[in-house]
């Protein structure tokens, strides 16, 4: 694992990505804060995109070029952390569709990321299904505790009608 850690630092120049939104289901407003890590002794030119999901909307990313699929940053990385962001307000879809947001960094050649990292997420339920899923669990529960009650009282009568008597039978 460390070997394999320290040969993707070489091979990725001392530049490191990351991507994350803080959440795993997108719904509402959303988030995606890229960090990339330089860890050259000196400043790196760099081109920093974010593929984003599509039916993202409401896009705002500072220094950002926007287009319909990405944003990008041109910057000169210093050493250390640095941090984009890129906002937006999520589409809707089927809430087990996954989507894929993808930040990469672009040092020399321009068609080639040097190194990339997704952020994978499912699509948030159409509607308020949170107040829907309590309404239909208590008519589930109300419902089983009627048929309960119902088949106790209906065993209970069946009981008590084959329950010896003290008195004796009637002989007609």
């Amino acid at each position: 694992m460390i070997v394999s850690l320290a040969l993707a630092a070489l091979l990725s120049g001392g530049v490191s990505v990351t991507i994350d939104n803080g959440v795993t289901e997108l719904s509402g407003r959303v988030e995606y804060t890229v960090e990339v890590v330089n860890r050259e002794p000196r400043p790196v030119r760099a081109d920093v995109r974010i593929a984003f999901p599509a039916g993202l909307t409401g896009l705002r990313a500072e220094g950002a070029t926007l287009a319909t699929d990405y944003a990008g940053w041109e910057a000169l990385l210093p050493t250390g952390t640095s941090t984009f962001r890129l906002s937006g307000r999520a589409g809707t879809g089927a809430p087990s569709d996954a989507v894929a947001a993808t930040a990469c960094v672009y040092l020399e050649n321009p068609t080639r990321p040097e190194v990339c990292a997704s952020d994978i997420d499912t699509m948030g339920p159409k509607g308020d299904w949170s107040v829907l899923g309590v309404v239909a669990l208590l008519l589930a529960l109300i419902g089983a505790g009627g048929a309960a009650w119902l088949l106790l009282r209906t065993r209970r009568a069946v009981t008590d009608l084959s329950a010896p008597s003290d008195r004796e039978p009637e002989r007609v």
